[in-house]
């Protein structure tokens, strides 16, 4: 008997209608030569998995067409594990796991291009149209510091903190950390928010406040994680100090936040960026043309990463990279209870729950599927 492989989409014209789909069939004949089948060993689900989708809509990258669906379907991409379980490649053992940007479903096929002895870059046609940040794939046991003990962890945290890195950087490169008083930040109880704050309070509290913005209900769990010099709720907005200068990294993509800061920082703030969309809901623009203040721009992590690689080169910000977050998970250890989630139902019921905002903060969600 012949297994299928499965996925999971989602109706583009409603996020919160769901489906399960078979796929191909999962034995070797199917794969090409040079070609390898992966079976997804786990993914994490966060809120940057459907800024993902929102961001592919709105025409900022084509995330969505990195895994085709069917028309107005989408599959979600996340990040997680998996295991090359048949290989075509000659470089490209079976038994590697890897970890790197998968959909939601049981296996993928993938056509390694360039490969080395950390793992392999994708070059299936559909994904040629994105960052090669997004096609890379790395053998994970191979990397200084894994610990199978962390993988739920570095799912969770490893992409999200290499955008918070590259924010801390961009602010650098911008001379934000010395020009700015106070660097703002919304949906502080978000993963990226996390490791942006805590990169600021450990380097640079001595010349910028980092200020967290999140929601009432997750300020007493945003204060516990003590990464940001101060934290307010977003009905706290008239707190934050118009005087002196401000840049604003919006992470929660909350048209009513954005315009509220916008409102009380005038033309105090010296930047604002679209970093993310955590209320996915929020897509109306209309309004921002008539607020005080710049024009809020979309913030580049590709643009950035390829900025570190021109300086550092590749092998450079990777080891950059791997050194800041082993101490960041060190810090964030104990600050998400990871649940795993398995079977369709139980996969359709977390998307949905991550939709309608029903994610405790401290909830990391492993879907294992």
């Amino acid at each position: 008997m012949t297994d299928t492989s499965y996925n999971h989409a989602i109706n583009l014209d409603n996020f919160r209608e769901t489906s399960i789909n078979d796929g191909f069939n999962v034995t070797p004949d199917t794969l090409a030569d040079g070609q390898v089948m992966v079976r997804v060993s786990k993914v994490a689900l966060t809120a940057n998995s459907i800024t993902y989708v929102i961001g592919s809509q709105m025409g900022f990258l084509p995330y969505l067409d990195i895994f085709p669906a069917p028309q107005g379907l989408g599959h979600i991409p996340c990040w997680g594990f998996g295991d090359v379980i048949y290989s075509k490649h000659p470089d490209v053992p079976e038994g590697e796991r890897l970890y790197g940007f998968f959909p939601i479903a049981s296996h993928i096929v993938c056509t390694p291009g360039k490969t080395h002895g950390r793992g392999f870059t994708d070059m299936e046609t559909c994904r040629q149209e994105v960052s090669p940040f997004y096609n890379e794939y790395s053998y994970i046991r191979k990397e200084p510091g894994y610990a199978p003990e962390f993988e739920d962890n570095l799912m969770l945290f490893r992409p999200l903190f290499g955008t918070s890195y590259l924010l801390h950087s961009f602010a650098e490169d911008r001379g934000y950390l010395e020009d700015a008083d106070q660097i703002i930040i919304s949906s502080a109880s978000s993963k990226t928010a996390m490791g942006l704050g805590y990169l600021l309070k450990k380097n640079e509290t001595a010349n910028v406040k980092s200020i967290g913005l999140t929601s009432a209900r997750n300020k007493d769990f945003v204060l516990g994680l003590n990464c940001y010099d101060e934290v307010f709720s977003y009905n706290e907005i008239d707190r934050l100090e118009s005087n002196g200068k401000a840049a604003f990294f919006d992470v929660a993509g909350n048209r009513d936040v954005m315009a509220s800061v916008h409102k009380q920082l005038g033309d105090s703030l010296i930047y604002s960026g679209f970093v993310g969309q955590t209320h996915w809901e929020h897509k109306d623009k209309s309004e921002e043309d008539n607020l005080p203040g710049p024009h809020q721009v979309v913030w580049s992590g590709p643009d950035q990463m390829m900025t570190l690689r021109e300086r550092y080169g590749q092998k450079g910000v990777v080891k950059l990279v791997q050194a800041a977050i082993l101490d960041f998970l060190m810090t964030a250890y104990d600050w998400i209870k990871v649940v795993p989630v398995e079977g369709s139902e139980a996969i359709n019921a977390r998307v949905k729950a991550i939709l309608d905002g029903e994610i405790k903060a401290d909830e990391g969600i492993s879907l294992v599927p």
